[in-house]
């Protein structure tokens, strides 16, 4: 039996209309929410995962920017948010926190910020995709002096397609800061006991980066990120 025309036309046209609703609906709740007080909005914020958060600052530009300020109120906001998730390691002092949450959480490349399958490597701090891993990750053998190799963050995980498997890399940007630091120290004529002094903070950084490695390691395990 052939359905006329008239009694199937519903079939075409209810789903797009539900999508645009609801868009709509979304819309407005938004806008709504934008009218609130700033204490309140981001005490309404407060209550959200990290991960929601992030999502959030994707969705408007004017919360994006209001998160992205850093201010008291929003620094508690993320700093609490980190504090909430169970395993996941301190901020590190070199990244702030709402760019931790994007490199833990979002699937993009933190240098160009086209989407990447690459998982995040807790040891060099880094998500990238291959194309920026070509470009800003280097064997460690490259950094000269051999001398100063280790107190330069290394990995075995993110290595460019020249490398062989489990070749330690370095981000090419910490490999020039080793070297520049090298080449300075002594042109500065500092006294042995200072070389001693910030050799040993630039070691006891590392050693706090491999503590926060094993740490980060074990939370993308768990939470399978």
């Amino acid at each position: 039996m052939i359905v006329s025309d008239q009694r199937t036309s519903h079939l075409h046209t209810d789903k797009p209309h539900r999508g645009i609703n609801l868009f709509n609906d979304t819309k407005k709740i938004l806008n709504n929410i934008l009218l609130l007080p700033l204490e309140l909005l981001i005490e309404i914020i407060a209550h959200l995962a990290l991960p929601d958060i992030l999502t959030l600052c994707r969705t408007n530009k004017l919360l994006r920017r209001m998160l992205m300020t850093r201010t008291v109120a929003t620094l508690d906001l993320w700093r609490m948010a980190i504090q909430n998730i169970p395993g996941l390691p301190q901020c590190p002092k070199e990244l702030t926190e709402p760019q931790y949450a994007a490199l833990i959480y979002s699937q993009h490349c933190m240098v160009c910020g086209t989407g990447t399958t690459e998982p995040m490597d807790p040891y060099l701090n880094a998500r990238m995709c291959q194309k920026c891993i070509e470009v800003h990750v280097v064997d460690v053998e490259e950094i000269k002096p051999e001398s100063i190799r280790a107190l330069v963050p290394q990995s075995a995980a993110t290595t460019p397609r020249a490398c062989r498997y489990l070749t330690k890399t370095c981000l090419l940007r910490d490999k020039e800061s080793a070297e520049a630091w090298h080449g300075e120290l002594y042109k500065r004529q500092l006294t042995r006991q200072e070389i001693r002094v910030e050799i040993s903070q630039m070691t006891d950084s590392i050693l706090e980066r491999l503590r926060y490695g094993k740490e980060m390691t074990q939370f993308l395990r768990m939470s399978r990120v």
